[in-house]
């Protein structure tokens, strides 16, 4: 049976999740977390995607994109998610699908609302134990913004 069509988005900025399979630590090495940031900056140049801020945990991933093209978006995750994919499965000789789904997403509609999401996504590691400061965490955006 065919995928439902994915609805169109309203508003630039997207809160974009994505999850390993069956809650598989898909990102699990600090050489996995640097492939997909690396994928994500690769293929940021060929579509019309900022990458605002990121957290990038073991088994899933927050990312705050902004993108006037809901398409666009959507073509750039499935590039960027389908490069990882056969990169992850060559590295750990494997098949099968890494993620649980496409990917998640909501749409952030005001200035206020963008804040509370960078907030959210880099307090990730702090929620779940890792870290106890939010900049101590190596694969967050914020560690970007801070070291400037």
């Amino acid at each position: 049976m065919p995928r439902i069509a994915r609805q169109a988005l309203e508003g630039n900025y997207h809160h974009v999740i994505i999850q390993g399979i069956a809650r598989e630590k898909i990102f699990d090495t600090p050489l996995l977390k640097s492939t997909y940031l690396k994928i994500l900056s690769t293929f940021k140049q060929e579509y019309d995607v900022a990458v605002i801020t990121f957290c990038i945990m073991d088994n899933h991933a927050h990312l705050l994109l902004f993108s006037p093209d809901s398409k666009e978006l959507s073509d750039f995750m499935h590039r960027v998610n389908t490069r990882y994919a056969g990169t992850y499965n060559s590295l750990k000789d494997r098949v099968g699908y890494v993620f649980r789904n496409r990917f998640l997403s909501q749409a952030v509609s005001d200035e206020a609302y963008v804040m509370n999401c960078m907030v959210y996504i880099h307090n990730n590691p702090v929620k779940a134990g890792i870290v106890q400061n939010a900049a101590d965490y190596t694969y967050s955006g914020l560690r970007c913004y801070l070291e400037g």
